[in-house]
C-alpha cells in the first residue's frame, strides 16, 4: 500500500495565447482549431494494485491492501487560452473550432485495486482494502477560454464568424479514489473473506471556475455560435467502490 503527507503549496499553470493577423490585410479565410490546453495539479497520487494470478497457491493468509493519504497544502490548477484574430480580415471568414481547456486539481487522488484472476488458490484467504484519505488544504481548478475571433476588424470586418463546439472544463476534488476488489475463485474452494472500506474526509475549500470570453464583433453579413460547452465540478469527498465475487 502507501501513505502520503503532504504539506506544501503544489500549483500548474498553462497559458495558450494562439494570435493571428494581427495588422495584416486579409481577404481569404482563417480557423483556429484543435488546440488543446491542459493542467493537472494534485497533491498526493497513489497507484496501489495486488494481483494474484493463476500460479498463484496460498491458503489462509490474510492481505491488507491499504492506501493512506493527507494534504493540508493548497492546491491550484490554472488553464488558459486566448485566441485572437484580430485587425486582420476585411472581407475573410473566421473559423475558431474544437478547441479544447481543462484544468484539474486534486488534494488527494487514488487507484486501489485487488484482483484474483480464475485459477488462483484463493482457499480460505482473507482480502481487506482500506482506503483512508484527508484533505485540510483549499483546491483551486480554473479554465478560460478567451477567443474574441472577429474584434476588433479593419474596414467593417469579417463577413462571418464561425465559433464552434469548443469546450472548457474546470474540476476540482478534495478527495478522490476509486476502490475495486474483483475475485473469481474455482469451484470447491474453500470460502474468501472480503472487505472493503473507504473513509474520506474534506474540510478545505474547492472551488471550480470555468469561463471565458467567446465572442465577435465588427461582423458584417453574419455570426455562427454553437456546440461551445463550458462545464465546472467541484467536489469535496468522491469515492467509487466496487466488489465482485464469483466462481468459474
Amino acid at each position: 500500500g502507501s501513505d502520503q503527507k503532504a504539506a506544501g503549496n503544489t500549483s500548474a499553470t498553462v497559458a495558450t495565447n494562439l494570435l493571428t493577423g494581427t495588422g495584416a490585410g486579409n481577404s481569404g479565410a482563417t480557423t483556429v482549431s484543435g488546440n488543446q490546453a491542459s493542467t493537472s495539479a494534485r497533491a498526493n497520487v497513489a497507484n496501489n494494485v495486488l494481483a494474484l494470478d493463476s500460479t498463484t497457491a496460498s491458503g489462509g493468509l490474510v492481505g491488507v491492501l491499504s492506501n493512506v493519504q493527507a494534504n493540508m497544502g493548497q492546491v491550484n490548477a490554472n488553464t488558459s487560452m486566448t485566441i485572437g484574430v484580430q485587425g486582420a480580415l476585411d472581407t475573410g471568414a473566421v473559423t475558431v473550432s474544437g478547441n479544447v481547456v481543462d484544468a484539474l486539481g486534486a488534494g488527494n487522488a487514488a487507484l486501489t485495486s485487488i484482483n484474483a484472476t480464475v485459477g488462483t488458490a484463493f482457499n480460505g484467504n482473507s482480502a481487506d482494502l482500506l482506503n483512508t484519505q484527508t484533505n485540510n488544504g483549499a483546491i483551486t481548478a480554473t479554465a478560460a477560454l478567451n477567443a474574441p475571433a472577429g474584434q476588433p476588424m479593419v474596414s467593417g470586418g469579417a463577413s462571418t464568424v464561425n465559433l464552434l463546439n469548443n469546450t472548457v472544463t474546470a474540476t476540482a476534488y478534495g478527495n478522490n479514489a476509486v476502490n475495486q476488489i474483483n475475485i473469481v475463485a474455482l469451484p470447491g474452494q474453500l470460502v474468501a473473506s472480503t472487505n472493503l472500506t473507504s473513509t474520506q474526509i474534506n474540510t478545505g475549500a474547492v472551488t471550480a471556475t470555468a469561463g471565458g470570453n467567446i465572442g465577435s464583433g465588427g461582423v458584417s453579413t453574419g455570426n455562427n455560435i454553437s456546440g461551445n460547452r463550458i462545464n465546472a465540478v467541484a467536489v469535496g469527498n468522491n469515492s467509487v467502490s466496487s466488489m465482485t465475487l464469483g466462481v468459474k
